[in-house]
């Protein structure tokens, strides 16, 4: 999924399930929205000493799109944000991994061999 389609779910979603933070303050919770989507996508189409996801863009998600890259969501998010989000936080950065995985993979999972190929058969 693109960023403004996972941006445009999780602002759908905070309106019509989290009415409390939405009318406490809607442009914080916009901001939010984009930024966690931004977050986890950080790494797409770039390169550096360590890693190149410029050719195939898929990998960059080895870096965050797991269990443990939605906890640092969740503490990165509610830090900045406030307490009272992190529930919506865990929602939607679960959401985001799910909807570009699949599944919610451990970090371990990527280190395994053939992990994109089992990957690509989950579609």
């Amino acid at each position: 999924m693109k960023h403004l389609g996972h941006v445009l779910a999780s602002w759908r979603n905070l309106r019509k399930n989290r009415k409390d933070l939405y009318q406490q303050d809607k442009r914080k919770c916009f901001e939010l929205v984009k930024e966690i989507h931004y977050w986890f996508d950080e790494f797409a189409g770039k390169k550096s000493e360590t890693y190149d996801y410029t050719k195939w863009i898929t990998p960059h998600r080895q870096e965050r799109h797991h269990l443990d890259g939605i906890s640092e969501c969740v503490v990165t998010f509610s830090r900045k944000y406030g307490f009272e989000y992190s529930d919506f936080i865990m929602v939607e950065a679960t959401r985001h991994v799910r909807d570009d995985m699949k599944y919610l993979p451990n970090k371990e999972d990527y280190k395994t061999k053939d992990f994109w190929k089992i990957w690509s058969l989950r579609k």
